[in-house]
């Protein structure tokens, strides 16, 4: 009879055991791999922005992000030429801003790693590369020589920006596939070449004409070079390294 009773209770305390083991369990809910992500806070700059993030091991994923703005005016242009008093800068320059367009190609692809090795959920720290083209197109105003007829010149400036930096995020997933990716900061150091080019009648503008085109001009590329002239017009190349910011934002995608 005890050796019926032992048996019985062994045999209760197992399947409690086995209950308690299966509750667990099912408390241990394991997030998919993978996630698509759209950026919202591209938008607010005439840009729609995406990103698609994998995990790899328990505590890592790789994404690769894509930026894309149609050619569109800025609103820091255009805030410029409204202060244009303020700034320092000419009514010609001013104009010139007004007119510019910009348009822009970014690619980031990001190593995250997850702090509490629950990759793709919770706090990460993400080094990061980046790969910006910008191109901004603008109209100036010009006189040719013994005219008083004031002319428009067409100028385009094209930027390749290359670097690499760091971010700091979080990342919230929910069952129902849900995902807010947030980041704070995200210093980065790049090399920026650029290239400014404008067709023009060069032997019909003096050389006082020219330094008039090339000051109104200047503030536009931040002043970086002086114009360069050749046969055709202007042609200027323009190298610098510099610190950039991706700063805060949002993401918000589908967990799959």
């Amino acid at each position: 009879m005890l050796a019926l009773l032992c048996s019985l209770a062994l045999q209760s305390n197992a399947q409690r055991y086995q209950v308690d083991k299966d509750k667990r369990k099912k408390k241990e809910f394991v997030y998919p791999s993978n996630v698509v992500k759209i950026n919202l806070s591209s938008l607010m700059f005439k840009s729609l922005g995406v990103q698609y993030e994998s995990k790899v091991r328990r505590n890592m994923s790789l994404a690769i992000g894509v930026i894309y703005r149609p050619q569109s005016s800025l609103k820091l242009f255009d805030l410029a030429a409204d202060n244009a008093a303020n700034s320092g800068i000419s009514p010609s320059t001013a104009d010139m801003y007004r007119s510019a367009v910009l348009s822009r190609l970014s690619i980031t692809p990001e190593f995250r790693l997850y702090f509490k090795k629950k990759a793709p959920k919770g706090l990460y720290l993400a080094p990061f590369f980046r790969y910006n083209r910008d191109q901004i197109r603008f109209d100036f105003k010009y006189y040719e020589n013994n005219s008083v007829v004031q002319r428009t010149g067409k100028a385009t400036l094209r930027e390749n920006h290359f670097g690499g930096g760091i971010l700091l995020g979080l990342q919230v997933l929910t069952k129902k596939h849900l995902s807010i990716d947030f980041w704070f900061a995200g210093p980065w150091f790049g090399y920026n070449k650029a290239q400014l080019k404008s067709t023009l009648p060069v032997n019909n503008i003096n050389e006082f004409e020219r330094a008039i085109i090339s000051s109104n001009i200047e503030p536009i590329i931040s002043n970086a070079k002086t114009l360069s002239w050749n046969q055709e017009g202007i042609d200027t190349d323009i190298s610098r390294t510099g610190l950039g910011f991706r700063l805060l934002g949002i993401n918000i995608g589908y967990n799959f």
